[in-house]
C-alpha cells in the first residue's frame, strides 16, 4: 500500500486518445476498500465503523482513514451519527426517486443553457468520450471519462455554479449508481445493451441543436436507472413497492420504517 501523501497512476487499461488516468492516493484507496465492502455486504445498513480497530487491520494512520470516511459520507455510503460515529447509511426507495428527480431537473436546465455555447470541438471531445465510455476495465477510469464528459454536456465552464450542484447530487447518489456502473464493467453483454448507446445518441442529439429530444432521452434515462435500482433495493429491503411509472408521476414508496 502506498505512503500517506504518496499518489501512483492507474492502469490505463481501455485507454482512448487523448484520455487520461486519475491519481489515485492513499486515501482513495482506503475509500475503494470500504466502498467494496459496504457494496458487497460485509458492512451492513446501520453497521458502526470502528475506526480504531479498521485503521489496525488495514495497516493505515487514522488521517487518511478519516478523510476516507468523509469522502464516503459524500457519496451517500455512510453518515456520521453524533455521539455514534460514522455508520453505514440506510438505502431508501425514496431517495433513488428524489435523486433522479434532481437530476432531471438540474442536468436538462444545464443543457438548455448551454446548448448555445457548444462548439463543433467541444461535440467532438464528447463523442470521442461517450464511445469510449463502455466497455471499461476498472471503475476508476470509469469515473474520469464520464466527468469529463459531463463537465462538457452540462457547462462547467459556462455555468460553474449550476455544475457543481449537478456533481454534488450525482456524488451524493454514487452508492445507488455504482451498482449499475459495476454491473457494466462485470457484464460487457449488458453494457453493450442498456449503457453504451445512451451518451451517444445524447451527443448526436445535441448536434442536431435538438432540446426537446434531449430532455425526453434524459427523462427516458432517468427512469430506467430508478426502475432498474428499484427491484435490487427490494430484494434486499423486502419492503419497496414495485410500483414505478413516468419520473414526473414516481409516487414516493411507502416504506414500514421511518428513515433512521
Amino acid at each position: 500500500m502506498s505512503k500517506p501523501g504518496e499518489t501512483r497512476r492507474v492502469n490505463r487499461k481501455g485507454g482512448m486518445k487523448g484520455d487520461w488516468a486519475p491519481s489515485v492516493t492513499l486515501v482513495d484507496k482506503i475509500a475503494d476498500e470500504l466502498r467494496e465492502r459496504i457494496i458487497d455486504g460485509m458492512f451492513l445498513a446501520g453497521e458502526h465503523l470502528q475506526q480504531a480497530a479498521l485503521a489496525k487491520k488495514m495497516g493505515v494512520s487514522s488521517i487518511p482513514l478519516r478523510e476516507a470516511i468523509r469522502m464516503l459520507e459524500a457519496e451517500g455510503f455512510v453518515e456520521i451519527v453524533p455521539f455514534k460515529g460514522a455508520q453505514v447509511k440506510h438505502l431508501y426507495a425514496e431517495e433513488i426517486v428524489e435523486r433522479a428527480k434532481i437530476a432531471f431537473a438540474l442536468e436538462t436546465y444545464a443543457v438548455e443553457l448551454t446548448l448555445p455555447a457548444l462548439t463543433d470541438e467541444d461535440l467532438d471531445r464528447a463523442e470521442e468520450l461517450a464511445n469510449g465510455l463502455y466497455p471499461v476495465s476498472d471503475i476508476n477510469t470509469w469515473y474520469a471519462r464520464s466527468s469529463e464528459l459531463l463537465g462538457i454536456l452540462f457547462g462547467a465552464k459556462h455555468w460553474p455554479i449550476l455544475f457543481n450542484m449537478i456533481v454534488r447530487n450525482r456524488m451524493a447518489a454514487r452508492r445507488y449508481t455504482e451498482i449499475l456502473v459495476r454491473r457494466t464493467i462485470q457484464d460487457p453483454k449488458w453494457a453493450k445493451q442498456w449503457a453504451s448507446g445512451y451518451f451517444p445518441h445524447f451527443v448526436e442529439l445535441l448536434r442536431e441543436r435538438d432540446l426537446d429530444a434531449v430532455k425526453a432521452l434524459h427523462r427516458s434515462r432517468m427512469e430506467e436507472y430508478v426502475d432498474l435500482l428499484l427491484p435490487w433495493l427490494e430484494a434486499g429491503a423486502g419492503r419497496v413497492p414495485r410500483r414505478r411509472g413516468a419520473l414526473g408521476h414516481l409516487r414516493k414508496p411507502k416504506s414500514s420504517r421511518g428513515r433512521k
